[in-house]
């Protein structure tokens, strides 16, 4: 059983990782040099501190501490745990937060004693990016209806395609904001907290929910801090956008309590900066309404067919 778990935390380590790298270097390398997205960067005499490629170099600095810290944080974790449920081992050590709902969600955890399969079949990570993306598509088009967005973006200086303005606009900041808060800072706030209740809370069932309840208020606010403290300082000391910032941050790390996934909170941030972006471009409300309605309905149809042939296969297999 042990064996099965330290196998399963080393596949959520390796998937974390890559899904990281992915989005915040191979992306953003391929649209800024195969869709020459750098291209007046490296145009000019001489890079600026205002310059794109700067900026990103920036984020990709800050998502390489993040992918360390969580990788030593989840080096930690199973040398000490060793597959254990890190809540409710007596152990005192780090522990890592990426995308292990069953354990780090309070939905999925109280789901899993109620309705297993449910709780397992809902905690993949495409379904659960899948919903993220479908729900936060929907609150990027009021957002965009009515000018509400939560975080400042990246500025780009330079004359590039709305497409690659759009993808810097997420990408890399999302990827290397949300890793370095969640991933390493979160992290630590979480192991602070648990290690700290095991000294008085001896009973199991009691420890899970005062952490989560203490995790859910005390983190929470710590994080919403710091993420409007980290904005204000990046893009400003706006007052409206210091409380918006304080208002994602903590709604997001909420999100990922619940959830005991990175996944929902990333989406949203992914697209909360993409809907910005397409709105100062000045793509009008009836072509995004559009084309994000067509974006949905296909991967609604896509998704359901999939499930259903996956649902087929199985069955046919018992039989």
């Amino acid at each position: 059983m042990l064996k099965k778990r330290i196998y399963k935390e080393l596949i959520e380590l390796a998937s974390v990782v890559l899904f990281t790298v992915l989005m915040g270097y191979v992306l953003t390398t391929f649209v800024g040099f195969v869709l020459q997205g750098y291209e007046e960067s490296f145009s000019e005499s001489a890079l600026n501190i205002s310059d794109v490629f700067i900026k990103n170099s920036f984020y990709n600095s800050m998502l390489l501490i993040a992918i360390i810290g969580y990788v030593i944080l989840k080096g930690i974790e199973l040398l000490i745990y060793r597959g254990e449920d890190p809540i409710t081992s007596n152990k005192f050590g780090l522990i890592s937060i990426g995308h292990d709902p069953q354990e780090d969600g309070f939905i999925f955890r109280g789901l899993k004693m109620i309705l297993p399969r449910f709780s397992k079949w809902a905690s993949n990570p495409i379904r659960i990016f899948l919903i993220s993306f479908i729900i936060f598509s929907i609150v990027g088009l009021f957002s965009s209806t009515n000018g509400t967005f939560f975080t400042g973006i990246p500025q780009t200086e330079f004359q590039i395609t709305p497409v690659t303005q759009t993808v810097f606009a997420s990408e890399p900041a999302s990827s290397a904001e949300n890793g370095l808060f969640i991933f390493v800072i979160f992290g630590l706030i979480a192991s602070l907290i648990l290690n700290f209740l095991k000294l008085f809370i001896k009973d199991k069932k009691i420890r899970v929910a005062v952490y989560f309840t203490s995790l859910s208020i005390i983190g929470t606010i710590i994080m919403a801090l710091l993420w409007g403290g980290y904005h204000s300082i990046r893009y400003g000391n706006d007052e409206i956008i210091f409380l918006a910032t304080i208002i994602f941050g903590g709604a997001g790390t909420l999100m990922t309590i619940a959830s005991g996934s990175f996944i929902p909170f990333y989406v949203w941030h992914v697209l909360n900066n993409a809907f910005l972006k397409i709105t100062q471009i000045g793509a009008s409300n009836e072509v995004i309404l559009f084309a994000v309605g067509i974006m949905i309905v296909v991967i609604i149809v896509a998704w359901t067919s999939i499930e259903f042939l996956i649902f087929a296969l199985k069955r046919k297999r018992k039989y």
